[in-house]
């Protein structure tokens, strides 16, 4: 699996989804645009994280105790070559 770094002026943002107990997450692009990623269960840690906003490459190469940080960090790690793709980003 390729490890991909981007700008640091793109961010993940959480928000509550409109199902409960869910978080939906959108990437913030430098002209503010956010586009939809994915949903994942609610986490309070992830939440408090990426509720105003986290750079991807931060989040990317966190470290934490808490299991569902380290695996959002997991997914992030493997979806950001098609999210790079999808979304055009440059790569750093």
């Amino acid at each position: 699996m390729k490890k991909v770094k981007v700008e640091n002026n793109i961010f993940v943002v959480a928000r509550n989804s409109a199902k409960k107990g869910k978080l939906d997450y959108y990437m913030q692009l430098p002209d503010k645009t956010e586009c939809y990623m994915f949903t994942r269960n609610f986490s309070a840690q992830c939440y408090s994280i990426c509720r105003a906003g986290v750079p991807v490459n931060s989040l990317l190469h966190t470290r934490s105790r808490n299991r569902a940080v380290m695996k959002l960090a997991g997914h992030m790690n493997f979806m950001m070559p098609y999210f790079v793709e999808y979304f055009d980003l440059k790569a750093a």
